[in-house]
């Protein structure tokens, strides 16, 4: 059920996506508290509407969803122009940042030996998962190096009149 919810973020959706389809409502009241709790609850709501696939909700499941947005004092087009923002954002975060990331084998085998604990699937199956992560991690630390950077740089004059 969550991993249907997850998989509609894809480009292209999985056979799985299909499964939200034929949720019973008791289902659905979960599925909408896991994405009331896990923050995606709006960004589910944007993504079935750009997909023109929120006719394909139960109404009252895209009511609560809508009532979301009115919680947060927004309307679909203005949650359209943030998520369009956060991807923006996001998109020159990963083209400035990664092409400089290098993760080598030796990296993620050593991730795994040190967290052999949290994985239940043999090296293999988990080392393009563990290579990701750690790539993002390490574009994560370059952009924080470069905005604090930008910050030191950054000159902020307070000019009192202004406020006046």
């Amino acid at each position: 059920m969550r991993e249907a919810a997850l998989l509609i973020f894809c480009d292209s959706q999985p056979e799985a996506c299909s499964r939200l389809w034929h949720l019973s409502g008791t289902d659905w009241q979960r599925l909408l508290r896991w994405l009331d709790t896990s923050g995606l609850a709006l960004y589910f709501l944007a993504r079935v509407t750009e997909l023109n696939q929120s006719d394909m909700l139960p109404s009252l499941v895209f009511a609560r969803l809508q009532q979301n947005l009115s919680r947060y004092g927004l309307s679909e087009d203005a949650l359209r122009v943030q998520l369009t923002w956060q991807l923006t954002v996001l998109k020159f975060i990963d083209e400035r940042f990664r092409a400089s990331v290098l993760v080598t084998d030796e990296d993620v085998r050593n991730y795994y030996d040190q967290h052999r604990a949290n994985f239940q699937k043999p090296f293999e199956s988990e080392s393009d998962s563990i290579r990701k992560s750690l790539e993002g991690e390490q574009v994560n630390q370059q952009f924080e190096a470069w905005l604090a950077a930008a910050r030191k740089r950054a000159v902020i004059q307070f000019r009192e009149e202004a406020f006046e």
